[in-house]
């Protein structure tokens, strides 16, 4: 019987590794994160820019 509760606990142990993959799964770490931050980053102040300076041309101050 002592085979079947260290069974038992083997499966219960594989469940809950299994359930915290679910539940918090492990990221794995991008190479390229900051790269792609720093474009994003990069793409919103060019388009920040355009709509500011469209404004700025429409109400005559550029």
């Amino acid at each position: 019987m002592s085979g079947k509760k260290d069974l038992d606990k083997d499966i219960e142990k594989r469940f809950k590794k299994e359930e915290d993959k679910l539940f918090m799964p492990q990221e794995e770490e991008n190479p390229y994160k900051h790269i792609q931050m720093t474009v994003s980053i990069v793409m919103a102040l060019v388009v920040l820019a355009g709509f500011i300076f469209g404004l700025m041309s429409v109400m005559g101050w550029g």
